[in-house]
């Protein structure tokens, strides 16, 4: 299986395309293994597999922050950042958390739970490091939810990023 190869993020950028669509495969699989036993988002989950992969494998995670706006996007993302001998433990007691989780990886770039969090996380990191004057990260990728009462707030948050970078010269 490639995906007892893959402990890293690092170990994705040594993947031929080939073995890139098997190891989706085989963390699909997993996730519907392991969601079958303990619970926990299937679709979403599953639906963002190949996004992680490549997000994985051009950006330099931890260093390029990945902000998942629902938690639960990010069960590929654990399998990829060194958590997969421990996913069996998704959801238990004691176990690996359902949601993104800083104090579980470095990986983690925001402890997210439901909707809504990633841009004003976003927006508080980019304001943060361009105050303090630091380059602590180079790139943002943010998962953004669906639904009427998620969107309404991206699109407040989103504007005030926006608006941010335009009035004080900030770069994403």
């Amino acid at each position: 299986m490639i995906l007892d190869k893959v402990n890293s993020p690092e170990d994705l950028k040594r993947l031929s395309l080939e073995e890139l669509l098997l190891l989706a495969e085989e963390i699909r699989s997993e996730i519907i293994r392991v969601t079958a036993q303990n619970g926990g988002h299937l679709a979403s989950s599953l639906g963002a597999v190949e996004l992680v992969l490549a997000l994985h494998r051009v950006f330099d995670s931890p260093r390029d922050r990945i902000l998942f706006d629902v938690g639960h996007q990010a069960y590929a993302h654990k399998l990829v950042t060194g958590r997969k001998d421990r996913f069996h433990t998704l959801r238990k007691e004691g176990g690996i958390s359902g949601f993104t989780k800083v104090s579980e990886s470095p990986h983690d770039a925001i402890t997210a739970g439901h909707a809504s969090t990633s841009l004003a996380n976003a927006l508080g990191m980019v304001l943060a490091r361009d105050l303090m004057g630091r380059q602590t990260f180079t790139e943002f990728f943010f998962f953004l939810m669906t639904g009427r009462e998620a969107t309404a707030q991206q699109r407040f948050f989103l504007d005030l990023l926006l608006v941010a970078i335009a009035e004080h010269g900030l770069t994403p």
